[in-house]
C-alpha cells in the first residue's frame, strides 16, 4: 500500500514538474526567399489594421538588417481558438468553460542575404477560463496553424512551410 502511494506521490510531482515546460512557447522559424524589405513590408500588411487577421501591434522595432513585431489578438470565436491552441485543463477544473483566448506573437526578421530573410514566429496562447464566476487563465500549447499563417503571409512557399 505504501508503495503505491509513493508511486502516486511521485507522479503527481513529475506531472507537476513536467506542465510548465510543455506551456512554454514555441517558435516555428524559416528561411524566405524574397528580399528583408520585401518580407517587412508583408509582415506589416498583416498586422495592420486594416487586414482581416484583427491584432494591434503592441511594439515594433526596424534596424537595417532586423526587425521584430509584437502583435496581439483576443478571440472569443472557440472554434478558431481549437483549430490554433490547445489547453491542457487540469482534471479540476473540466467543468470550466473557455471565455476567450488572449494571443501574443513576436515576429523576428533578420537579413540572411539579398534574398533572403529569416522569420521566427513565437506565439504565446492564454485561455481565459470561467466556472461559477470565479476566472483563471491557463497557458496553452500551439498547434502550428496561426505561426503558418503568418509565415505564409511573410512570403514564405508551401515548401519553405514543410
Amino acid at each position: 500500500m505504501r508503495h503505491v502511494a509513493v508511486t502516486i506521490t511521485l507522479s503527481l510531482i513529475v506531472g507537476l514538474l513536467a506542465s510548465p515546460a510543455w506551456s512554454r512557447p514555441l517558435s516555428r522559424s524559416v528561411d524566405i526567399h524574397r528580399p528583408f524589405d520585401r518580407v517587412y513590408s508583408a509582415v506589416s500588411e498583416y498586422f495592420s489594421p486594416d487586414s482581416m487577421h484583427d491584432f494591434q501591434i503592441v511594439s515594433q522595432n526596424r534596424s537595417r538588417s532586423k526587425a521584430e513585431f509584437i502583435a496581439k489578438r483576443t478571440v472569443q470565436d472557440k472554434m478558431k481558438w481549437s483549430d490554433w491552441a490547445y489547453c491542457k485543463v487540469p482534471a479540476m477544473q473540466l467543468l470550466d468553460t473557455l471565455q476567450q483566448g488572449n494571443i501574443t506573437v513576436t515576429v523576428k526578421l533578420e537579413r540572411e542575404s539579398a534574398s533572403h530573410t529569416y522569420v521566427t514566429v513565437t506565439p504565446d496562447f492564454e485561455g481565459v477560463y470561467q466556472f461559477a464566476g470565479n476566472s483563471r487563465s491557463q497557458q496553452c500549447a500551439s498547434k502550428g496553424v496561426l505561426e503558418n499563417d503568418i509565415l505564409r503571409g511573410a512570403g514564405a512557399s508551401a515548401t519553405d512551410l514543410n
